[in-house]
């Protein structure tokens, strides 16, 4: 994944977008939890480590049936899966997007029956029409990006308020641990790109580099959990601990895209989650001195 300058700048830009649309959004989060009278940490304790279950059983599921119609070449039955997973992330996104603008600008929740809140619901819906629309036909393969940086970027975020920090520190280990055996041992990773490759949805940052004539691929998880550990801490006041886990991700994308090989897949959740995981032990190890 040894890329130029230009293409380490573009990816460790995206991956701070992913982070500042995310913290946006747990603030926001934040401020229409308050003004309800709770909190984004008022479940149970126990609730959280339920929530890490169903996202790892989820993701292991979700890998397995994609494998399944890769393997029995479902070219079709691909593009639909992803495309109705795809419009349901959407949708999540389109009605938190619209329930924060709403609160923020006319002070009408969503949540609440009215005619405006029918009828930001209404748009809620509409929403995610047009972006697939856009998506599949107007994008580009930059426009897709953006897209995908957005979606990431609220997705890290909701997912951050589910798990609160400890889960989400056990999650990102989770996922290093998998994406390792993923990529080198299994290869089943590896598989599931090549596969997906002709899918109408790409799920990640795709750049190309006209001067070296290759593609440069960062998938989406590698972007969405890095900034859950980052709002992770946001959310819970920690704005610090939430700058040092992002610069350790930042800095473990940057060794990916310097010094691995060129033309060769890697899993770089090995690296960026171990480095981040370093990085929040040693500013916590600092604070106890």
């Amino acid at each position: 994944m040894k890329g130029s300058p230009k293409i380490l700048a573009l990816l460790l830009i995206a991956m701070v977008v992913v982070f500042i649309i995310s913290g946006l959004f747990a603030y926001a989060d934040a401020d229409f939890y308050s003004a309800y009278g709770a909190s984004v940490s008022s479940q149970p304790a126990i609730a959280p480590y339920y929530e890490l279950l169903y996202i790892v059983v989820g993701i292991i599921g979700i890998t397995a049936v994609f494998l399944l119609l890769i393997k029995y070449r479902l070219g079709k039955a691909i593009a639909a899966v992803s495309t109705v997973i795809y419009f349901i992330i959407l949708l999540l996104v389109s009605t938190i997007t619209i329930g924060v603008i709403s609160f923020y600008l006319f002070n009408v929740s969503i949540i609440i029956q009215s005619t405006a809140a029918d009828l930001l619901t209404l748009l809620a819906y509409a929403l995610p029409v047009l972006a697939l629309i856009y998506y599949f036909r107007y994008a580009g393969a930059g426009g897709r990006n953006i897209v995908n940086i957005v979606v990431f970027g609220v997705v890290a975020e909701v997912i951050a308020s589910l798990l609160g920090i400890v889960p989400s520190l056990i999650l990102v280990a989770i996922i290093a641990v998998y994406d390792y055996i993923s990529v080198f041992i299994t290869k089943h990773m590896i598989t599931l790109a090549n596969g997906m490759a002709g899918s109408p949805i790409f799920s990640g940052i795709e750049l190309m580099s006209k001067k070296a004539k290759r593609r440069f691929v960062l998938g989406g998880g590698d972007l969405v959990f890095p900034a859950i550990v980052f709002n992770a801490f946001l959310l819970n006041g920690r704005v610090i601990e939430a700058v040092v886990a992002g610069a350790g991700a930042l800095i473990g994308l940057a060794i990916i895209v310097i010094f691995g090989k060129k033309n060769k897949a890697y899993p770089a959740m090995a690296v960026i989650a171990p480095i981040q995981l370093i990085f929040i032990g040693i500013f916590s190890l600092l604070v106890l001195v």
